[in-house]
C-alpha cells in the first residue's frame, strides 16, 4: 500500500502555509493523468506548489464550512479527495513531525 501524502504546515505571525513533501510531489508525477495542472505537458508538477491562510481567513471559512484541509489537498495536489482516499490518504504534519490532520478521520 503507498505512504499517506504528507502536506507539511507552516505557522508565521499572520496565518498558516502549506506545502507538499518533496516525496509526495515525486509520487504525484507517477501519477499520471489523475492530477491537473496549470500546464498540459505529461507528468506536470502538481497544480499548487503552496497554499497560504491567513488567521481570519481561516477561522472565518471553517465557521461557515467543514475543515480547510479537504479543499487544501485538492489545490496542492490537483486530485479530488475521492482520489487521494484511493492513493492511501494525507496527513498535514507540523515542522515537529506532529500530525495535525489526516484524512483518514474523514474517509
Amino acid at each position: 500500500m503507498q505512504d499517506k501524502i504528507i502536506i507539511s504546515v507552516g505557522k508565521d505571525w499572520d496565518g498558516f502555509t502549506f506545502r507538499l513533501r518533496p516525496k509526495s510531489k515525486q509520487f504525484l508525477k507517477g501519477v499520471g493523468p489523475q492530477t491537473k495542472s496549470l500546464s498540459s505537458r505529461d507528468n506536470a508538477e502538481p497544480l499548487m506548489s503552496q497554499v497560504s491562510i491567513s488567521f481570519d481567513e481561516k477561522k472565518g471559512f471553517e465557521a461557515l464550512h467543514p475543515p480547510i484541509y479537504k479543499y487544501v489537498v485538492e489545490m496542492l495536489t490537483g486530485i479530488s479527495y475521492e482520489e487521494i482516499a484511493k492513493l492511501g490518504g494525507a496527513q498535514f504534519v507540523d515542522e515537529n513531525e506532529k500530525v495535525i490532520y489526516d484524512t483518514e478521520n474523514e474517509l
